[in-house]
This record gives structure tokens, C-alpha cells and sequence, in this order.
């Protein structure tokens, strides 16, 4: 028994997609990770669950910050798009600071975990 040829494209087109398509409607197709913030025991912000693929807008709204505040932290323009991911300051403050050369998600992290109890 053979396939015919116009039916074989279109028999492994229909098993890929629907793999995807199946996969995605139960659950099983994860293409980002959770992005939601975790909290100790004590109700402090787990700084190790802030993502570089955080938006800024987003810590600021979560946890009621001061826009200018937070730009003048992280040396931000004021034109900074506030729709822009943590790991962008990242890629700024290594231009600003060439000698600090280990400046990183950690270095990100720490500064937002002293602004936030800063506030606090």
C-alpha cells in the first residue's frame, strides 16, 4: 500500500499542527514562564522572582512606585519608554558605567528590592 503524493504533505502538515494545536488547548504548550511575583513567609517581596522580561510599568503599578523615583534609581532618561523589560536598563546602565562590567539582573534586582522597602 502506498500514500499518494498529494495526501503525504498534507497528512504530516495536519499530525505537526495538531500536536501543537492539542498540546496548546490542554495546557502543555508553555512558551513563557510564570511571570507572577513570589513572597516570603513574612509577606517581603521574593526579589529572585522579578524577571528581566518584566516591564517597568509593571513594578512600578505592582508595587506603588514612583515613576521618577524609580527612572532616578535606575539613571533612566526621562523619555525611557515605561513599556520597555527590565534587562533594557540593564544594556543603559552598562553604557553609563563601562567599568562595571558585572552589572546584571542581581544588580537590577537588589536596587529594586531597596527601592520597594525603601517605600515601605
Amino acid at each position: 500500500m502506498s500514500i499518494n503524493k498529494f495526501w503525504f504533505p498534507i497528512i504530516v502538515l495536519v499530525i505537526f499542527f495538531g500536536t501543537i494545536i492539542i498540546s496548546m488547548s490542554t495546557g502543555a504548550w508553555v512558551t513563557e514562564g510564570n511571570k507572577a511575583f513570589k513572597f516570603t513567609a513574612s509577606g517581603k517581596l521574593d526579589v529572585t522572582s522579578i524577571k528581566g522580561s518584566h516591564r517597568v510599568m509593571e513594578i512600578i503599578k505592582t508595587f506603588h512606585l514612583n515613576k521618577e523615583e524609580f527612572y532616578k534609581t535606575f539613571e533612566l532618561p526621562k523619555d525611557f519608554p515605561p513599556t520597555s523589560k527590565l534587562k533594557d536598563i540593564v544594556g543603559i546602565l552598562k553604557e553609563k558605567h563601562p567599568d562595571l562590567g558585572d552589572i546584571d539582573m542581581n544588580y537590577i534586582r537588589e536596587k529594586l528590592d531597596e527601592l520597594i522597602n525603601k517605600k515601605s
